[in-house]
């Protein structure tokens, strides 16, 4: 295992959110790996602790991206209907990646049905949906910047420099996307 950050911050009435990213990958395991979230949210009044992990993982031998809430898979996503500039392929039938992700993640199955299916504050859910789609944004766009030959170990290694080196980028997105979140939610 391997920790690509950690990072906290308080929304405007002064509750404390917690994103922690972990790699978790085998010495053998070059079909892929595991981007391991967990968030949580310290309420400022009472002190109540919540807490969610999800889990994206490259299956880079399938070509797909799985999301999955507490040992649930709740997405699917083909990395191969990606081009290098992360838009989608072309010589497929759907529009772009931000239309294809939408899609998937606001599917009646999807990310924000069992995000929003969770017994936890919102502000929480508004945390692990900017986790998981900064991540799963981050996989794409790192999958696009290789050389099309690369397969296997290579591309997998290649894969998490490149999350290691945009870790920082990750959470500063992952932040700002939860805070934009909740300053909507009231509306």
């Amino acid at each position: 295992m391997a920790r690509l950050g950690r990072h906290s911050f308080n929304d405007p009435e002064g509750n404390l959110y917690e994103i922690d990213l972990d790699l978790e990958y085998g010495p053998l395991d070059w079909d892929g790996f595991d981007t391991v979230l967990r968030a949580s949210r310290t309420d400022a009044v009472t002190g109540k602790v919540e807490r969610v992990e999800c889990t994206v993982r490259l299956n880079a031998a399938d070509a797909l991206i799985e999301v999955r809430l507490h040992e649930k898979l709740i997405a699917t996503i083909p990395l191969g209907s990606f081009n290098v500039e992360g838009a989608a392929d072309p010589d497929d039938d759907l529009i772009d990646s931000a239309d294809l992700l939408r899609t998937i993640f606001n599917a009646p199955e999807g990310l924000e049905a069992a995000i929003d299916a969770l017994p936890v504050e919102p502000g929480l859910g508004c945390l692990v949906k900017a986790g998981v789609s900064t991540t799963v944004g981050q996989i794409i766009a790192c999958n696009g910047r290789m050389a099309a030959n690369l397969k296997g170990k290579r591309k997998v290694l290649q894969i998490l420099r490149c999350l290691g080196v945009n870790s920082h980028v990750m959470l500063a997105k992952i932040t700002w996307r939860t805070l934009r979140c909740i300053a909507f939610l009231g509306n």
